[in-house]
């Protein structure tokens, strides 16, 4: 399973840095910006999908969603480097696909209570986003808001506690990588940088650990 997800994710790491390249996804006004290598979005997903397959290969149905949010986590990373900005094209759809690829689940695992969880940790990251971007909008977008719903969907589907300690570990990674811009840009707490990534990326980990 594994194997043969990592393979999959190859591909479709390919077809995804093909469609980036394209940089569609860009305003009139961000044209002008210098291309932003995306060849990693390759071993990232080769990668990150063989892990996927060895983590939740006894549940295939939540193994096929977390599948497809991994090649949609991707991608809105890599424009969320590129252009600093995180599209409501690519978030705003990923709430009723959430919902029903969810629900699959819930089904095919006999698990409700884990789609119901999902949909409450939703709720609860959207809210709570939404509260420290109005308290500190320099430093959260809304399309930071908009993105911890469905990422507090996807990590509560394995309990409040993984969805809190995504939260966490959100804010870890971004101070981390907070100071390496700091330091490299010698601009220090002036320095500023796309928020995404760090909850991406802490979404992952804990849906592996969880998993």
């Amino acid at each position: 399973m594994a194997a043969a997800l990592g393979a999959g994710g190859l591909a479709a790491g390919v077809l995804l840095r093909a469609w980036l390249a394209l940089r569609r996804y860009r305003y009139d006004d961000e044209v002008h910006l210098p291309p932003r290598r995306v060849w990693w979005v390759v071993p990232v997903l080769g990668v990150g999908e063989a892990v996927l397959g060895w983590r939740l290969a006894d549940a295939p149905a939540v193994l096929a969603t977390f599948a497809l949010a991994l090649v949609w986590m991707t991608g809105l990373a890599a424009i969320d480097l590129d252009v600093r900005r995180l599209p409501d094209r690519w978030t705003l759809p990923a709430y009723p696909a959430g919902l029903l690829l969810l629900a699959g689940c819930a089904w095919a695992e006999g698990q409700w209570g884990s789609w119901g969880s999902a949909l409450a940790c939703a709720v609860g990251s959207g809210v709570v986003y939404l509260v420290l971007s109005m308290l500190n909008p320099a430093g959260l977008g809304l399309g930071d808001v908009k993105l911890a719903g469905v990422l507090g969907m996807l990590t509560g589907w394995f309990g409040w506690a993984a969805a809190f300690a995504a939260f966490f570990l959100a804010f870890v990674l971004g101070g981390l990588v907070g100071v390496v811009v700091a330091v490299r840009t010698g601009a220090g707490r002036k320095a500023t940088f796309p928020f995404g990534p760090a909850m991406l990326a802490a979404a992952y980990l804990v849906v592996l650990a969880a998993g």
